[in-house]
């Protein structure tokens, strides 16, 4: 178990503390015929390709660092990469350096978290093996977006830089435009543009449960493009913090949903985390360190914090912040 911070400079700096973090927590470092790192844990079949990425039409100028989950050094792909980005000028704009990075790992569960700050803005990596029992490898991947190429019909080229935020209690937690992000652990659940076809912003999760063989990573019923379970199961607690009588957030759990492919109205659990929760952070600083039954948790926006009144449910599409949803993070050290 172990926390690390420190201070990057640039991407490819940021690339290399995230990988020492990895190896730190008893992965392993290879590459892929590609070029690309990986690192991994053999025994349990988990590899996550680490890259610096380039989003932009100048391929030579790096604006994100992103992780694809894998089942193996070179194939198993998940459907999309996930990471940490630039945004659009327009929205929130670009990371700007030097940030400073925060990051987690344990000895007693297979999960790590790796978090950013800069101008009071937050991002994230995260991964880990699931602790439900699966028929797949249980490898989960996150990240604050979903940084990648797409073509759409062979239309429109899709640069995925996210262009700005919205987060949602209600409903299911669906995200506004296809560039719009919900910068949080398993949080959008139905889409607005969810017919559309190729991946956005906002495929910024995967679980490889291989529940439905024929999409192995996908939280929907069918293929990712489709609706997922996302915060719903949370919709009421989050309406109902903080606690009226001293104001107190509860730590609320962080669950993954998938809905059958032979049931209607059948859900499997197939990740629930350890060593971090969902929260409301109203009247808490980022990094704050609270602690709740002789345990340490880290308390961090989903992406900047905004004062907005306590039973606030969204942001609203393009938000340059994601208001008073929040998450925390176990510290072990």
């Amino acid at each position: 178990m172990g926390y690390i911070t420190g201070i990057c400079n640039s991407f490819d700096e940021m690339k290399s503390a995230f990988v020492d973090l990895c190896i730190a927590a008893g992965w392993s470092q290879t590459t892929d015929s590609n070029g690309k790192t990986v690192v991994y844990k053999e025994s349990d079949g988990l590899y996550i390709m680490v890259e610096v990425g380039a989003l932009t039409s100048a391929p030579s100028t790096p604006d994100c660092l992103r992780i694809l989950g894998r089942t193996s050094v070179n194939s198993g792909d998940a459907p999309t990469k996930v990471g940490i980005s630039n945004f659009y000028s327009s929205g929130p704009g670009p990371v700007t350096f030097p940030v400073t990075f925060h990051g987690f790992y344990y000895s007693n569960v297979n999960e790590v978290y790796f978090i950013i700050n800069y101008n009071q803005m937050y991002q994230f990596i995260a991964f880990g093996k699931s602790t439900v029992s699966l028929p797949g490898t249980g490898l989960w991947v996150a990240g604050s977006v979903s940084p990648h190429d797409d073509t759409n019909s062979g239309t429109y080229l899709y640069r995925s830089r996210p262009y700005a935020i919205y987060m949602t209690t209600s409903g299911s937690g669906y995200g506004g435009t296809f560039s719009d992000v919900a910068p949080a652990l398993f949080w959008v659940g139905v889409r607005r543009d969810s017919s559309s076809p190729g991946p956005f912003s906002d495929r910024n999760y995967w679980v490889h449960s291989n529940l439905d063989a024929s999409y192995p990573w996908s939280l929907s019923s069918g293929d990712y493009k489709g609706n997922r379970v996302g915060v719903a199961y949370l919709s009421l607690y989050f309406q109902a913090q903080p606690q009226q009588f001293n104001k107190e957030a509860f730590l609320m759990p962080v669950l993954a949903y998938k809905p059958s492919n032979l049931y209607s109205g059948y859900y499997h659990l197939v990740a629930s985390l350890i060593n971090a929760r969902h929260m409301k952070i109203n009247y808490i600083d980022p990094e704050t360190v609270i602690t709740k039954d002789g345990e340490q948790w880290v308390v961090f926006p989903c992406f900047k914090k905004m004062y907005q009144n306590e039973y606030w449910t969204t942001t609203g599409t393009g938000s340059t912040h994601s208001g008073n949803f929040g998450w925390a993070v176990k510290k072990e050290a």
